[in-house]
Formats: structure tokens, sequence, C-alpha cells
């Protein structure tokens, strides 16, 4: 599994006054079916450009992303949610990830559930990026984060961001956490070499104009879900 080093890990505490964040991207319309496309790959990405200027944003709060309970657990699994810069997200590439430059990442520890869908909001993330465009990766990690769960898969929507853009792709890595080309929009194990208008289902906001900074601590973050 490759060694993504773990910059933020905290928690958020809640300060009255504080604006909520402004939702600068949102994949969350059109719901695929579990089981339309592969839940089962631990190890996912796609490219996001939020609906900002090109400039320096820090993402604050994943208010809803979607996770898949494949089985059940009887101890905490884990999803480490990294966020790059400079991928090679060509159709041609190797490693997707081998010139690219780690922005931040935050882990999330997350309670077994019941088998099904839940979406989940993942707060405190507070990571500022360079500009607009990004390479984001989820993994779903084991109880000791020492590999990859098999608990857990990720959630997709259809159809186009009604805020933001993305290219239409969606990485599923054969959980050898190296994103290849060949492994863009592969849906029910076939390849594809054209957009399919899938996405990692989740929002991302920032934060609203002149509010006040987010505080992280040393821990883990509890994340909050709803069934749906």
């Amino acid at each position: 599994m490759r060694a993504i080093s773990l910059s933020i890990v905290g928690i958020v505490l809640a300060c009255a006054g504080v604006a909520r964040g402004v939702v600068v991207y949102d994949a969350n319309a059109t719901v695929a079916a579990d089981g339309a496309f592969s839940t089962t790959n631990a190890s996912v990405a796609q490219a996001v450009t939020l609906n900002v200027a090109d400039a320096p944003v820090t993402i604050q709060a994943f208010p809803l992303f979607g996770i898949r309970w494949n089985s059940v657990a009887t101890t905490n699994q884990f999803v480490r949610i990294s966020i790059y810069t400079g991928a090679d997200e060509s159709g041609t590439a190797t490693d997707a990830l081998a010139s690219a430059t780690l922005a931040g990442s935050i882990t999330y520890g997350l309670t077994p559930q019941a088998v099904g869908s839940y979406n989940y909001n993942l707060p405190g993330v507070n990571i500022t990026v360079p500009g607009n465009h990004f390479f984001l990766v989820a993994q779903f990690l084991n109880t000791a984060q020492t590999g990859l769960s098999t608990n857990l898969g990720i959630r997709l929507s259809t159809g186009a961001p009604s805020i933001g853009l993305n290219d239409g792709f969606v990485y599923f890595d054969n959980n050898d956490s190296v994103f290849t080309g060949a492994e863009r929009g592969r849906v029910n194990g076939a390849v594809s070499t054209t957009p399919v208008a899938t996405n990692i289902r989740m929002t991302i906001d920032v934060p609203a104009p002149a509010s006040a900074a987010l505080l992280g601590l040393g821990g883990l973050v509890a994340a909050r879900r709803r069934r749906n």
C-alpha cells in the first residue's frame, strides 16, 4: 500500500458565531444504485475542480461523503482522504501520483454499521491547496490502519456535478494504491477510455468569507453519518 503521510488529524470545536462553509463542489444530485458500479474497491480517486477562483483555497469539510458498508465489522474502520496537486491525469499514466505533491490528508474513524449505504459528514479538514484543481484519493483502512479495509466501499453518483467540475472519471484502484490511467472509469470490471460521468458522491465546502478559522487539535475525528 502506498505510504501516505498523515499531515492533518483533528477534531473540530463548535464555536459560536463561526459561519457555515460555502459548498464549492457538489456531486450528490443523482445517486448511482449501489452495485451498479464497483463498491468493493478500497482505494479510489478523482480529479476535482472547485467552483472558486483559481487561487489558494482551504477545504473546510466534506458535508456529505458517501460510503458503503459491504460487510459488518466488529471494530472501527477508517477512511483517509488525501489531496494532491500536479497529478498525471492522462490515460497513459502509469502512476498518477509519481510526481504529484501532497497538499494534506486527514483520517476519520468509522464506527461499525449494518450493511448498507451511508452519507457521512466529515468536518475539520482544513487542507489548503494552491488552486481550485486537485486530485483526491480516498482509502478505506482496517482497524490497525496497516492495510486496506475489506468492509467498506465508495458510493457514487452519476451525471455532472451540480457545483464544480470533474473530468468524468473515477479511478478504481486494483488495491495496490497506485493509480494508473488504465484504472479510470472502471465500471463493473470494465475500463472506460472515455468519460463515464461518474463521481465520488461528495460535497466540499470552504470557509464563508470573513468567517473565523476552524481549530484543529490532535485526535481522531468522529464522523457523523446518516443512513440514505
